[in-house]
C-alpha cells in the first residue's frame, strides 16, 4: 500500500499545481509503512497495554512511581508540566504480571501542544487507558480530552484521585483513622462532568477507582516503619485500582492486543483515506474550474481579439480613405513635384495614423486578455495568471508598418523620379533600413508594380500620349477640361496605389490577428494540458481511494473474524462475508440465513467491540437500516426509506455522540446516500 501512493505521487509529481497532492501522498505513504514495519513486530503475546493519561498535576506520575516500582523521579513538585516525555514500564506491584504502563505528558489546557499529541499518540496503541483525575472540576481543555479518547474507542479506568498532602503529619493520621472524611465528596458530582464529556462522543468509562496516589508513593519511598506503610499502602486503596486493571486484563487481553495489533496499520490507513477523500474532492473542483476557466478565458479572448480587429480594420480604412479625399481635393496646377512632395507628406502621415492606432489597439488588447486572464484566475482561484507569451506584437515578422507604408510611399516617389527600376530599389532600401527582410520583399513587389504603371512617360506610346496631351491642354481644350483630365490622371494614379496599400494593410492586419488567435490557441491547449492533469490526478486519487477501501476493509474483516474465534464462536468468525468498523461504535458485519439469526438470538459475549449484524445483499437503504436498528434497543420510526436513504426518528433520546456514531456506522457500511436520525430530545445530526 504504502508502494501505492508513493507511485501515486510520481505519476502525477509532473504538475506543479498538484504539489501539496504529491507531498501529502508521499507523507501519507511514509506512515503506512512505519505502521506496516511496526504491527511486524508486535504481537498478540505482548504485554498488556496501559496508557497513563490525565491533567498535569492530577498526580500522574506519582501513580505511574508507585505502580511500577520506581524510586520517585517522575514526581512532580507541583510545578505544571513535569513530565513532557512518555515512559514504558512494567507494572510490579500487586501482583500483576505482563502490564505495561506508559506515562504520557498532561493534556491539560496549560499543557503545550506538541504534549497533546505525544499523549494521544500513545493512547492509539492502547488496550486500556488510565485516566487520573483529581478531586477538582474538569476543565474544558479536559473535557475536549476525554472526547477525542471516546473517539479511540478505548476502555477507559478512572483513577479519582484525592490531592490531600499527606506529607503533612495530620493529614496522614486523619488518612488512617478517618478515610472517608479524606477521600469525601460527592463521587458523582466528580464524575458527572467526565461521565457528560465521554457521552458527546458515545464514550464510557468501564471503571472507578478513589485512590491517594502520593499516600501509596509515601508508602514505598518515605516511610521506614513497614507496619505503618502497609496501614498508609491500604489506606491509599490503589489496590482497587490495581484489581479494576485486573480485571480488564484477564477479560479482554487477547482480543485488545488483536485490535491494537489491527490498529497499527489501520490507523495511518484510515489517515491515508481521509486524505485521499480530501485530495479526490480538491482535485475533481479543480478539474472542474480548470475547464470553466479554460473556456472562459477563451470565449472572452476570441471577443477581445475580434474587437481588436474591427478596431484596426477601421482605422486603416478610415486613414486610406482620407488620403482619396485628398487626392479629390489636390490642387491640379501644382507642379508634378509639389504634387509628388505632398503625397509623401500624406504617406508620412499615413503611416503615422496606421502605427499609432494599431499600437494603441494592441496595446489595449494585450491589457484586455491579462486582464481576462486575471480575473478568470481570480474567480476560479485554481490557476496562477500567466502571460501571453510572445504576444508583443512587434518586430519585423508580425507588424512593421514602416517599412510596409514608407515602401508604398517611395514606390510613387520613384515611379515620378525614374520609373519602374526606380521604384523597386528606393522601396527596397527604404524596406530594408526599417524594417527588415519582410519589407524588403514587399517593398520591392509592390514598388515594381507601380512604377510600371506610373512611371514610364518617357517610353513609346505614353511619351507620345503625353505630347498630345500636352498640345490639347494647349491649344483644344478649356481650363476646366485640362482641370477634368489631370484630376483623372490623378485618380487613375493614385487610386490603384491606395488600392494596394489598403490591401496589403489588411493582409498584415489579417496576418496579425491570426497571430493572437494562434498564441490564444497555444493558451488554449496549456489550459487544457491541465484539465487533463487534474483529471489524471482524480483518476489515480479515486484508484487510490479504491484501494484503501478495499485493504481496510479486509483488515476489519480479519480483525471481526479473529475477535469471534478468540470469543468462542469460531463457526460464525467464518460466515462472516464483510465486516465494517468504526473506533467508538462497534462493527457491522454481514451475514446471511441462520448465521444472522444466530447472532441476533444469541450475540457473542466477551467482545471488546460492539457486533451489530446485518442481512447480506441488502440494498444501500435497507442495510443502513438494519445498523441502525441493531444499534439501539429503543423504539424507532421509519420517517423514510428508499433503496439508497433513510431516515429514522429516535423515541428515546441518546446523547449526541452516540446519535452521530451511530449514522455513521451505518452511513460507512451501507455507502447510503443519505442517512438521518432525529429524536425529540436532540438536534436533527444529517449527513
Amino acid at each position: 500500500m504504502a508502494d501505492l501512493l508513493t507511485g501515486a505521487a510520481a505519476r502525477i509529481d509532473s504538475n506543479e499545481s498538484l504539489t501539496p497532492v504529491v507531498d501529502a501522498l508521499i507523507a501519507a505513504a511514509a506512515a503506512v509503512d512505519d505502521g506496516a514495519r511496526q504491527a511486524a513486530h508486535d504481537d498478540v503475546a505482548e504485554p498488556f497495554r496501559v496508557v497513563l493519561m490525565g491533567s498535569t498535576m492530577a498526580g500522574k506520575s506519582s501513580l505511574f512511581e508507585y505502580l511500577t516500582g520506581g524510586d520517585g523521579a517522575r514526581v512532580g513538585d507541583g510545578a505544571p508540566r513535569f513530565s513532557r516525555d512518555s515512559m514504558e514500564r512494567p507494572i510490579t506491584v500487586e501482583g500483576l504480571e505482563s502490564v505495561v504502563l506508559v506515562d504520557v505528558p498532561g493534556v491539560a489546557a496549560f499543557d503545550a501542544p506538541e504534549d497533546r499529541e505525544e499523549a494521544f499518540r500513545q493512547a492509539q496503541y492502547a488496550d486500556l487507558v488510565l485516566w487520573t483525575q483529581s478531586t477538582t472540576a474538569a476543565q474544558e481543555e479536559t473535557g475536549r480530552a476525554l472526547e477525542r479518547l471516546a473517539d479511540l474507542g478505548k476502555p477507559l479506568v478512572v483513577a479519582l484521585n484525592c490531592r490531600s498532602d499527606v506529607t503533612n503529619p495530620l493529614n496522614r493520621i486523619d488518612l488512617l483513622q478517618e478515610p472517608e472524611r479524606i477521600f469525601g465528596g460527592d463521587v458523582e458530582e466528580y464524575m458527572r462532568p467526565i461521565e457528560r464529556y465521554l457521552a458527546r462522543a458515545a464514550g464510557r468509562y468501564a471503571g472507578l477507582a478513589k485512590i491517594h496516589a502520593q499516600a501509596a508513593c509515601q508508602a514505598q519511598f518515605a516511610v521506614d516503619d513497614p507496619t505503618e506503610a502497609e496501614q498508609l499502602r491500604s489506606a491509599s486503596r490503589v489496590v482497587d485500582l490495581v484489581d479494576l486493571i485486573r480485571a480488564e486484563q484477564d477479560a479482554t487481553a487477547t482480543q485488545r492486543r488483536l485490535v491494537r495489533v489491527a490498529d497499527i496499520v489501520r490507523v495511518p490507513l484510515s489517515v491515508a483515506h481521509g486524505l485521499a477523500d480530501q485530495l479526490a474532492t480538491t482535485t475533481a473542483s479543480q478539474e472542474v474550474a480548470a475547464e470553466r476557466r479554460r473556456v472562459a478565458v477563451g470565449r472572452k479572448s476570441g471577443r477581445a481579439v475580434d474587437d481588436a480587429a474591427l478596431v484596426m480594420k477601421t482605422a486603416i480604412r478610415r486613414s486610406v480613405e482620407a488620403r482619396r479625399r485628398w487626392v479629390a481635393q489636390l490642387d491640379v496646377d501644382l507642379k508634378d513635384s509639389t504634387i509628388n512632395d505632398l503625397w509623401r507628406d500624406e504617406v508620412t502621415s499615413l503611416n503615422a495614423e496606421v502605427r499609432a492606432t494599431v499600437s494603441q489597439a494592441r496595446d489595449r488588447l494585450r491589457t484586455s486578455l491579462s486582464s481576462i486572464v486575471a480575473d478568470a484566475d481570480a474567480e476560479w482561484a485554481r490557476t496562477a495568471a500567466r502571460e501571453f507569451e510572445g504576444l508583443d506584437g512587434g518586430g519585423s515578422a508580425r507588424w512593421n508598418l514602416a517599412a510596409k507604408i514608407i515602401g508604398h510611399g517611395g514606390l510613387t516617389v520613384a515611379a515620378l523620379l525614374g520609373g519602374a527600376k526606380g521604384g523597386a530599389a528606393l522601396g527596397g532600401v527604404v524596406g530594408t533600413l526599417i524594417g527588415g527582410p519582410p519589407g524588403t520583399a514587399i517593398g520591392a513587389a509592390i514598388g515594381g508594380a507601380v512604377g510600371v504603371l506610373v512611371g514610364g512617360f518617357a517610353s513609346g506610346a505614353k511619351a507620345l500620349r503625353s505630347g498630345i496631351n500636352k498640345i490639347a491642354d494647349s491649344w483644344f481644350r478649356s481650363k476646366k477640361d485640362v482641370h477634368a483630365r489631370r484630376r483623372r490622371q490623378l485618380t487613375d494614379q493614385f487610386g490603384p496605389l491606395l488600392d494596394d496599400v489598403e490591401a496589403s494593410l489588411d493582409t498584415q492586419l489579417a496576418n496579425e490577428i491570426e497571430a493572437w488567435r494562434g498564441a490564444i490557441a497555444d493558451e488554449d491547449k496549456r489550459a487544457a494540458a491541465s484539465v487533463e492533469a487534474f483529471e489524471a490526478a482524480t483518476r489515480v486519487v479515486y484508484g487510490i481511494q479504491t484501494s484503501l477501501s478495499e485493504t481496510v476493509a479486509e483488515l476489519d474483516l480479519r480483525l471481526t473474524r479473529g475477535l469471534l474465534a478468540e470469543a468462542g464462536r469460531g463457526r460464525l468468525a467464518g460466515a462472516v462475508t464483510r465486516a465494517t468498523r468504526l473506533r467508538g461504535a462497534g462493527i457491522a458485519v454481514d451475514l446471511a440465513g441462520d448465521d444472522l439469526t444466530e447472532a441476533i438470538l444469541y450475540p457473542p459475549e466477551r467482545l471488546v467491540e460492539t457486533l451489530t449484524p446485518v442481512p447480506s445483499s441488502s440494498s444501500r437503504g435497507i442495510t443502513a437500516f438494519h445498523v441502525l436498528r441493531g444499534a439501539t434497543d429503543g423504539k424507532i420510526t421509519v420517517a423514510s426509506l428508499t433503496r439508497d436513504n433513510v431516515h429514522l426518528h429516535l423515541g428515546s433520546p441518546v446523547p449526541d455522540g452516540v446519535l452521530s456514531t451511530w449514522r455513521d456506522l451505518a452511513q460507512l457500511h451501507s455507502g447510503a446516500d443519505a442517512v438521518r436520525l432525529t429524536q425529540d430530545a436532540a438536534e436533527e445530526i444529517a449527513s
